[in-house]
């Protein structure tokens, strides 16, 4: 079958090096203009709004439009302010937003996240922002297209794109299999293949979805879950906060290193596809991860501060003495509060199949 096609001027929103980033949390809901015109990202403005006010879930049928039109409050005053201080200066109308929960043409699947309250699954997320960007912009109407993805799978392409980035970390991985794996109050992550062309998209492919702290790792019966590193799982073990933990390193030292110790025994298992997960986990998941050789670490445990040193080092210590020199590992440097934002307002990254 053939498709035909017409071709059109691009408008000026469409052309636009202004993108905007929406990175829902469990807590509060970031928004912000990420500029892309020095092919460097960095979030120009910002706010938030909160994602329950009050602490209350998403449990009544008003929840989510509330919570839809707070976000479009708050784009409609950042793209305001902006295009009245720069009015040659003009915001892209595609919209990305990263949110806990799984995704099919910007509707969230059924039964993905409970925890976000009764109306959040299966919520159609683009169509409720796009209705009320709508209500916002009724004077003066704009082409609204909203890109909504697992929020943990916006972090991955948030790391991937500062990776390959850097010419000479893009040579050193072209052609491979690449994990993201950001532990900070979760454990995000996901996977990608690297183009080999220097000149192609930097992501050749994505596969399986953005969060692995449910990842089982085969043989290791004392450890079974991937999940030992982030802020979750040391509130849950010892009953203090990421935070409080990194400030009392030599109190807690051998849990940190024991952390480190567990970020390359999951390195190991992924490289030799030692690992499942329950439900969702397929076969040919399994067959994709396994050989990956980069690991591109992020979040704010991996990357800030003396904790992240002493993790990151006996990560590599870890695979070292299992045999294991040639896995890379990379720790985003930079990787900050922004990030969500930034990963959310990524335009494709992946190449066109």
């Amino acid at each position: 079958m053939t498709a035909s096609c017409s071709y059109r001027t691009l408008t000026k929103y469409e052309r636009s090096s202004l993108r905007i980033g929406i990175d829902v949390g469990g807590t509060k809901t970031a928004i912000g203009i990420v500029d892309y015109s020095s092919g460097q990202p960095r979030v120009i403005r910002q706010d938030v709004t909160p994602t329950f006010p009050e602490g209350r879930r998403f449990d009544s049928e008003e929840d989510m439009p509330a919570f839809m039109d707070r976000i479009a409050s708050v784009v409609t005053k950042l793209i305001q302010e902006h295009e009245a201080e720069f009015p040659d200066s003009w915001v892209s109308t595609e919209i990305g937003v990263g949110a806990p929960g799984r995704f099919h043409n910007g509707a969230l699947l059924p039964s993905e996240f409970p925890g976000m309250g009764l109306k959040y699954d299966g919520y159609d997320f683009a169509r409720g922002l796009i209705a009320k960007l709508n209500a916002h912009w009724s004077a003066r109407p704009r082409n609204w297209k909203i890109l909504a993805d697992n929020d943990g799978a916006r972090q991955r392409d948030y790391g991937i794109y500062q990776a390959a980035s850097n010419p000479y970390i893009r040579e050193q991985i072209k052609g491979e299999k690449v994990a993201y794996i950001g532990p900070g109050t979760g454990l995000g992550g996901g996977f990608a293949e690297i183009s080999d062309s220097p000149d192609a998209p930097p992501v050749k492919r994505f596969y399986t979805d953005g969060h692995i702290e449910s990842l089982r790792l085969i043989g290791l019966p004392n450890s079974p879950f991937a999940d030992r590193m982030s802020g979750n799982y040391v509130q849950r073990t010892l009953g203090i906060s990421a935070l409080e933990l990194s400030q009392n390193i030599p109190q807690y030292l051998p849990f940190i290193e024991d952390m480190g110790n567990h970020l390359g025994e999951l390195m190991e298992a992924l490289y030799f596809g030692a690992v499942t997960r329950e439900h969702d986990w397929s076969y040919q998941d399994t067959r994709d991860v396994a050989g990956t050789s980069v690991f591109i670490i992020g979040g704010s445990i991996g990357t800030r501060g003396e904790m992240a040193q002493i993790i990151l080092r006996k990560a590599r210590e870890y695979l070292d003495n299992h045999a294991l020199r040639r896995l890379m590992i990379i720790p985003i440097q930079g990787d900050s509060a922004d990030a969500g934002i930034i990963g959310a307002s990524l335009p494709a990254l992946q190449a066109d199949p």
